[in-house]
């Protein structure tokens, strides 16, 4: 018994010892082994993002949001199972949803795996990297601690996940870009079609464009001219294409995540056409291409999409 006691009495000695010098106490906040937030980055095709993620658990469930290109997202669905960790994000955009799945796995501060982009029947995937942010919790001390020591926790600061965002400038589409366009035939050329188009800068400020796509049993070659209006954040295309198309038209750039046009109604044949068209600037490296038509004033519907990549600047 007194063996017992002097152990607790040295115990409580030691312990008064540290609250004296504030010595610093990693503290573990989670038992979970995925709750807390997660940095890191995305990794595709197009480059890297910056990103970050963040869960909580509520009983057997879990919630969280993460970063993306678009902002910071919630997740409709988290699971885990294990190491496995599942996860669900939809964006929301002018053109429907656009669901993101995730797949990755959960070994101890790291998580990586992949995430998959659902566009226009396409899957565009990419490498997720992220490791547990730090969550070291100093512990201050209790009177007659050392100078600057405060009481309470302190958790050390870490930098924000910064959104990347395009500027709005006609000198983002210098250079070659691969485009895979899916679609339905129409007045406007022959669809499903996959190709390049090349943007070289003018002396005067404008682009000129040169595309080839190839379709089956044919290509369309295209010349494309642009100007941009700095004050009014708008574009205009002028456009010629080999099956005897051509229109001019402007695009409202005015929110650096897209630009929206509106074309026509002018005739092409025997008939009267108009055209939507928007651009999402996803990345310096990608931007997608949503085109809807109306023919001889009927409702507008869905003509096709397209996906568009940088190859060279």
């Amino acid at each position: 018994m007194e063996h017992m006691a002097g152990s607790a009495q040295v115990t409580n000695r030691l312990l008064a010892l540290i609250l004296m010098i504030g010595f610093a106490i990693p503290v573990f906040a989670q038992s979970d082994p995925l709750s807390g937030r997660w940095d890191g980055k995305f990794i595709s095709a197009r480059g890297e993002q910056v990103s970050s993620a963040t869960f909580k658990k509520d009983g057997d469930a879990y919630s969280g949001t993460i970063l993306i290109m678009t902002g910071e997202q919630k997740f409709k669905e988290v699971t885990r199972d294990g190491n496995n960790v599942t996860a669900l994000v939809t964006i929301e955009t002018p053109q429907g949803s656009i669901p993101i799945k995730f797949n990755l796995t959960l070994d101890g501060d790291s998580l990586k795996g992949k995430g998959i982009v659902e566009f226009s029947g396409q899957n565009i995937t990419m490498d997720v990297d992220f490791k547990r942010a730090s969550e070291v919790v100093t512990q201050g001390t209790a009177g007659g601690g050392p100078p600057g020591a405060s009481s309470g926790r302190r958790r050390e600061p870490r930098p924000d996940a910064a959104q990347p965002m395009q500027k709005q400038s006609i000198d983002y589409f210098v250079g070659t870009w691969s485009a895979k366009y899916m679609g339905r035939e129409s007045p406007f050329g022959k669809a499903p079609r996959e190709g390049t188009i090349t943007f070289t800068k003018n002396p005067d400020g404008t682009l000129s464009g040169q595309g080839v796509s190839k379709f089956e049993g044919g290509q369309l070659d295209e010349t494309v001219t642009i100007s941009f209006d700095e004050n009014k954040k708008t574009l205009t295309f002028l456009e010629r294409r080999s099956n005897g198309v051509q229109f001019t038209t402007k695009g409202d750039w005015s929110s650096p995540l897209s630009i929206r046009f509106e074309i026509g109604p002018f005739r092409i044949g025997d008939k009267t056409l108009a055209m939507r068209r928007t651009v999402s600037v996803v990345s310096a490296h990608s931007f997608t291409l949503t085109e809807e038509i109306s023919e001889d004033g009927s409702p507008f519907t869905r003509l096709g999409n397209a996906v568009y990549t940088r190859v060279t600047n």
